[in-house]
């Protein structure tokens, strides 16, 4: 049994002890996984040289700052 509720406070979830998420807080969680789903798969690419279309690219210097470029067009600080 996995125990949450003591993780809960560090979520950055207000409201104690509900477990459900209200609908904003669903749409930010989307959103995150969102996010990670593109950073997973630059990481698996990174690793294995396998895109997830399942083509196999070469991972170089070239193309690995290529990858960062786009993620930090697409996140910016």
């Amino acid at each position: 049994m996995v125990r949450l509720r003591e993780f809960l406070p560090s979520c950055g979830f207000e409201r104690g002890d509900v477990v459900l998420p209200t609908q904003l807080d669903w749409g930010y969680i989307e959103e995150l996984h969102t996010h990670l789903s593109v950073l997973r798969s630059v990481s698996k690419w990174l690793q294995t040289g396998v895109t997830e279309e399942g083509k196999r690219t070469e991972v170089n210097f070239a193309t690995c700052r290529a990858a960062f470029n786009k993620l930090i067009l697409m996140y910016p600080a």
